[in-house]
């Protein structure tokens, strides 16, 4: 997911987002979380020569940076991994940092669609298979280079925005989707614990406005506080 929350001293956005994560020490998200590193590739998928990363000379090589506001964007805006790498810090360290690959592209779907790229396997350019791909290939290099070991892939992050929401959407929606899981978990399941892509854990991290009744939104035996 491309879309970021913008920082306004006028409205608190940013000051109401840390509350809402516990954070009370908001400096480290701002000077960088060091045992948390994102590298950042993505930009607007009808126009993929408008894109943005984390190294700016070529950008789908890659660069891992410590995880703080303003990545892909700018010092005023954040994206939904800075909340995760605050959260996963503690189970993290410089030794042993945990990294993200973000692969963001805003206005996609899982197609196919009329966006000029979408995430199926079968689209043209398939965001999955010509830059998912090429992008997680090359920063698992970079890991391995700098770390001195393989990494191990622990999990798949997607977070969807508002595109392919139609209810009359969901079975193909289902059926695109679980193709690409199943085709990231055989790519990558030398990565995985033991060397079994079943290992490599699926987190759909969707999106529910806040309201009265949270309950309404969870599945079924789960409560806001197991989250």
């Amino acid at each position: 997911m491309e879309g970021n929350t913008q920082f306004d001293d006028g409205q608190g956005y940013l000051a109401s987002a840390l509350e809402e994560l516990g954070i009370d020490d908001a400096d480290c998200c701002y000077e960088g979380i060091k045992e948390v590193q994102t590298s950042f590739y993505g930009g607007p998928a009808f126009n993929m020569n408008n894109t943005r990363g984390s190294n700016t000379d070529d950008k789908m090589a890659g660069k891992f940076l410590d995880t703080k506001l303003g990545m892909g964007a700018d010092e005023k805006q954040f994206g939904p991994e800075v909340g995760a790498a605050y959260v996963l810090k503690d189970h993290a360290s410089e030794e042993k940092p945990i990294y993200f690959v973000k692969a963001a592209f805003g206005g996609s779907g899982i197609g196919p669609g009329g966006f000029g790229a979408a995430w199926d396997l079968n689209a043209s350019p398939s965001l999955y298979k010509d830059h998912l791909k090429v992008f997680l290939d090359n920063n698992l290099r970079l890991i391995e280079e700098k770390e001195g070991e393989k990494p191990v892939i622990k999990a798949f992050l997607w977070h969807q925005g508002e595109n392919d929401a139609q209810r009359s959407n969901s079975e193909k929606y289902k059926e695109r989707f679980d193709t690409i899981f199943t085709q990231f978990r055989n790519d990558y399941k030398d990565y995985a614990i033991d060397g079994d892509g079943e290992n490599i854990a699926l987190i759909d991290c969707y999106i529910f406005d806040k309201g009265d009744d949270d309950s309404a939104h969870l599945p079924s035996g789960v409560s806001v506080g197991d989250i």
